[in-house]
């Protein structure tokens, strides 16, 4: 019996719809079986123009139609700012920076959002027709307008030292940070603000704080406020209300304290600079250098050096040696082979490297691993060294012990082992500094 049915496949790209006698039939590729006789495929995709072709199909002839992807409909974009190299985004996609033409970019609607750094940035709505160039020129604001002013009229404003008018005054200021000032007579009141583009309007409100005396027990002592340098002892600084740090130091004697300035508070604080307590300069971190000592019941001895760095956590790296090379020259013979002279030699080395924790107050717990090898050599009567295996030892060097770090000076203890076979004490004294 004859088929009644013609075996079709129809081809196109993968982002368009297939329809058939104007049903859809799937997207990209479709197979199937139908009817002889005339039939009407289009292909369409969204903002494209629709392709269509007129099958006429034969009984017994299965046909494969390949039709060519619809077109895109498109238009242009010119689009410019104030300032230029402004950021251009459509529906999110980022398009380069202005000025610039986008050519063939599909119609329809799109958000545009240009952006620029210290500019508040620009958002709207479009639409992109066919044929047509949609042209657009956007001023991106530079600044906004504010507010400054003090707890009274008349007070002299400075913005990033220049004088612009007494308080209370209304001025635009550029996106960004800027240092304001305000003086009333002898005092001065700062503050740094950042002017930013997500707010409306900004109002900035400088505070005159008290006049505190900072006397010392030497003359000339450095005074730290805030973490800044402001003169020297004795001094009358003029504090902002609230919470301030203020350090006094004489070389490396210094005092702290936390003064919560109020009108109410004091109006004067002495401070007596003493020796940095212990926990205060670690809390630093210091970096740190040992000559080491090493002894095992090989028996042997070894000398070399750590050096690291560490606040809570860090590192070292350490090399050991008894500086004698001779079991790099050993000959590949049995001992056995040969009529020894009674002499021996040894070699060790040891390269580590590792980890450090404060575990409470000045000692640290340090972890470590490496490669190690301690070699023992016999003289033969030809002067040669043969290897004495049972005495040789080659591997994994790992390490555990404890630092003490102390001001200026650091004493370490470990214990090292190489492959488990052979372990060693190593101590170590040096010296620290921040």
């Amino acid at each position: 019996m004859a088929a009644n049915f013609v075996n079709l496949t129809i081809e196109t790209d993968a982002n368009s719809d297939i329809y058939i006698d104007e049903q859809l039939k799937g997207k990209s590729k479709w197979s199937g079986r139908i009817s002889d006789g005339a039939h009407f495929v289009e292909v369409k995709k969204d903002k494209h123009r629709t392709v269509s072709k007129n099958l006429n199909l034969v009984l017994g002839k299965d046909e494969v139609i390949k039709i060519e992807a619809p077109t895109p409909i498109v238009g242009m974009l010119d689009i410019s700012s104030v300032p230029v190299k402004a950021n251009i985004y459509l529906n999110g996609k980022h398009y380069g920076t202005t000025p610039r033409i986008i050519s063939d970019l599909l119609i329809g609607d799109y958000t545009l959002k240009l952006e620029k750094e210290g500019c508040a940035s620009v958002t709207k709505n479009i639409t992109i027709e066919e044929n047509y160039t949609l042209a657009i020129k956007e001023n991106l604001p530079t600044g906004k307008e504010v507010v400054i002013k003090t707890d009274q009229s008349g007070d002299k404003i400075y913005v990033d030292d220049s004088y612009i008018g007494t308080s209370p005054i209304t001025t635009n200021l550029s996106y960004g940070s800027h240092n304001l000032k305000a003086v009333r007579g002898t005092q001065i009141a700062v503050k740094t603000v950042e002017v930013k583009t997500t707010t409306v309007k900004d109002e900035f409100v400088l505070a005159f704080g008290k006049m505190i005396n900072i006397t010392s027990n030497q003359k000339g002592d450095d005074i730290y406020v805030d973490g800044k340098k402001v003169g020297t002892t004795p001094m009358e600084i003029d504090f902002s209300l609230g919470k301030h740090e203020v350090e006094v130091r004489r070389g490396k004697l210094y005092e702290k304290k936390d003064l919560q300035v109020t009108k109410n508070s004091s109006s004067s604080y002495h401070f007596v600079p003493k020796k940095e307590p212990l926990d205060k300069y670690l809390s630093r971190g210091v970096n740190f250098v040992t000559l080491n000592a090493a002894y095992s019941v090989a028996p042997q001895t070894s000398f070399g050096f750590t050096y690291g760095q560490v606040k809570d956590f860090g590192w070292f790296v350490s090399a050991m040696s008894n500086f004698n090379f001779t079991g790099f020259d050993v000959v590949d013979k049995s001992y056995e082979e040969e009529i020894l002279t009674g002499e021996t030699a040894s070699t060790r080395i040891s390269v580590t490297g590792g980890f450090m924790a404060k575990i409470g107050g000045p000692v640290y717990l340090k972890l470590g691993a490496g490669y190690g090898m301690i070699v023992r050599a016999c003289e033969t009567i030809s002067g040669e060294y043969v290897e004495y295996t049972p005495d040789t030892y080659k591997g994994v060097d790992l390490s555990a012990g404890l630092q003490l770090n102390l001001r200026n000076i650091t004493i370490g203890i470990d214990a090292v082992t190489t492959n488990f076979q052979m372990t060693e004490i190593k101590i170590g004294i040096g010296v620290n500094w921040n």
